[in-house]
């Protein structure tokens, strides 16, 4: 092949990708206006017998379902961080997209919002990770539904309100694929082996429900990682 017909063929296939990515985002707006036009009919049919509250969760349902292909269309995939305040969802955030982002602080409950960060196609969503007001809770199922994957973050064996909070997000995506991600494992240095191996024991006995197998229990540190880089 002759270098010309090697930049020909180099030009040609981002193109390809290209317009397959458009046709893509065509099928994807062709089945949301489909869904909407299905919605539109089905309550001018049977809107009007339905309770307030299954009318209600009927559109919210597709709303979300809407959210979700919007969300296609833009050709990345989301990756949604959980875990309780503090934990270090946003320092494994900077460490996933290679550069300093997301707030990190050392104050209780830094993020109090959803918060999403961009890399080439990876969205990284650092979810509020506080359990005691309602609002985060209603965030946190909001993102775990629209996410592709979900990451969730521990520093130790999980205690209850973070398992309320892994549980919380299982049962409203079950079929989200996950991870397990063991924060500041260097700390697990400092432990004697007896009690390192316990603490492991732990976590994958109670974490080991949410991944579909237990390599998918990951131990590392994302401060370590984001040390390396600068």
């Amino acid at each position: 092949m002759s270098d010309s017909e090697m930049v020909q063929t180099a030009v040609r296939a981002p193109s390809k990708e290209k317009e397959g990515f458009e046709r893509l985002k065509a099928e994807v707006t062709e089945i949301q206006m489909e869904l909407k036009s299905a919605l539109n009919q089905m309550l001018i049919n049977v809107g009007g017998k339905l309770p307030a509250k299954d009318r209600a969760e009927i559109e919210q349902e597709f709303k979300e379902l809407d959210e979700l292909m919007s969300r296609v269309k833009t050709g990345y995939v989301w990756l949604a961080l959980f875990g309780k305040a503090s934990v270090g969802k946003s320092s494994i955030a900077n460490s996933l997209i290679g550069k300093d982002s997301a707030k990190v602080g050392v104050e209780y409950g830094t993020t109090t919002v959803a918060s999403d960060y961009q890399r080439e196609h990876w969205k990284i969503v650092d979810v509020p990770g506080i359990l005691d007001q309602e609002v985060h809770e209603e965030v946190a199922i909001a993102e775990a539904k629209l996410a592709h994957g979900h990451i969730f973050v521990v520093e130790t064996q999980p205690s209850v309100p973070e398992l309320k909070l892994f549980d919380l997000v299982t049962k409203n995506s079950p079929n989200t694929p996950k991870i397990v991600f063991f924060n500041k494992a260097d700390r697990l240095a400092f432990e004697t082996t007896e009690d390192r191996e316990t603490i492991k024991r732990l976590v994958a006995e109670k974490m080991g429900k949410y991944v579909a197998d237990p390599s998918d229990i990951i131990y590392g540190s994302a401060i370590l990682v984001q040390n390396d880089k600068r």
